[in-house]
């Protein structure tokens, strides 16, 4: 004879609680504008010989003013990281503490780009500044990653006080 498991033993109940709570769905809308900023400009034409997405801006330009190469590890995979992680961290209940590393991944990754735009700025003397050369991208990423590491962090202080 098998039993039926509780309703609140039943692992599809967790993951829906964690999804339609207000923070879950938070953390999954700050994971989807993540992930939209992959296919948004990142830099303008006036960086690069044209406009590029994080699908074509090379993970070397973030320590690298002057990369090898354009056609290598672009900066999406790293924000794809952090968006599985969280997505995983709403998935997966028992993976909510992977919210915390996944939403400030997914900010200082485009900081970290910022701060590359910015030397570059510096070291080729360019006139127009660094607001000029980011793209929207980079602002969508960074916001996606506030929304995302916010509510992880007020989901994870919500399941503590409980």
């Amino acid at each position: 004879m098998s039993e039926t498991p509780s309703r609140s033993e039943d692992p599809t109940t967790d993951v829906a609680k964690s999804t339609s709570s207000g923070w879950g769905l938070l953390v999954l809308v700050g994971a989807a504008l993540a992930f939209a900023s992959v296919f948004v400009e990142w830099a303008t034409e006036d960086l690069f010989d044209e406009s590029r997405t994080a699908r074509r801006v090379p993970m070397q330009f973030l320590w690298d003013t002057t990369p090898a190469s354009f056609d290598e590890f672009p900066v999406m995979w790293s924000v794809l990281v952090a968006v599985a992680l969280l997505v995983a961290s709403v998935m997966v209940p028992k993976l909510a503490w992977l919210g915390v590393p996944g939403g400030a991944l997914a900010v200082l990754m485009p900081l970290w780009y910022v701060n590359g735009v910015r030397s570059a700025v510096d070291y080729y003397d360019l006139r127009d500044g660094v607001g000029d050369l980011v793209g929207s991208g980079v602002w969508l990423c960074v916001a996606g990653g506030l929304l995302a590491l916010a509510a992880s962090i007020a989901r994870s202080v919500r399941s503590r006080s409980r």
